[in-house]
């Protein structure tokens, strides 16, 4: 149910970036309708990006899962309340394992910091779904503990131009032990951002 669920989110992420990326802000448009607005896409959909991951490479603790994770992620426009918290983007992704093994949906916040020049760390919190095993009974196969974790994430990328990046990506998912299993895995990969 999760990898269709996840399918499902790629195909809709996918078609509001395409069709995000065909409006052309300097066209003159009398259109009303802020939705086919080229300001639409500066006012709410922030980042597109897009990468592939090696899944559980055991960083944190014992590699049992295999393959390779195909991630999408949609970063959204910083809504005015949360300024007061240094003004961090909504997010809504999904990595999806190319062997069977454990793939999530996770949304959150992610906070954007700029280091040197176009040097950029991004750090990520929020909840990710999973349709991993949850308990011991199966060896080559993480036992979560828990279908709901914690997720952390963290990226180090460049920013070539106002539009194009590619970034380092570490992320952890856990369930803090609020389970009888917590073997948490994590994820590392090359992701492609393109900003609008």
């Amino acid at each position: 149910m999760i990898k269709s669920l996840a399918i499902a989110l790629s195909i809709v992420c996918g078609t509001v970036a395409a069709g995000a990326a065909d409006l052309n802000p300097g066209s003159s448009t009398d259109l009303k309708d802020p939705v086919y607005s080229p300001d639409w896409v500066g006012q709410y959909l922030s980042e597109v990006r897009v990468g592939g991951l090696y899944h559980d490479p055991g960083i944190f603790g014992n590699r049992k899962e295999k393959g390779g994770d195909g991630n999408l992620e949609v970063l959204f426009a910083s809504p005015e309340f949360l300024a007061p918290i240094w003004a961090p983007r909504p997010h809504l992704g999904t990595s999806i394992n190319t062997a069977g093994d454990t793939s999530q949906l996770y949304a959150g916040l992610t906070w954007s910091f700029n280091l040197w020049q176009s040097l950029f760390l991004d750090l990520s919190e929020g909840p990710s779904l999973n349709d991993g095993e949850l308990d011991k009974k199966y060896p080559d196969r993480k036992a979560l503990g828990s279908h709901i974790l914690f997720r952390e994430q963290a990226s180090l990328g460049w920013q070539f131009d106002g539009h194009n990046s590619l970034s380092v990506m570490l992320d952890h998912i856990s369930n803090a032990s609020l389970a009888r299993y917590n073997q948490g895995m994590e994820t590392i990969g090359l992701r492609y951002g393109y900003r609008f």
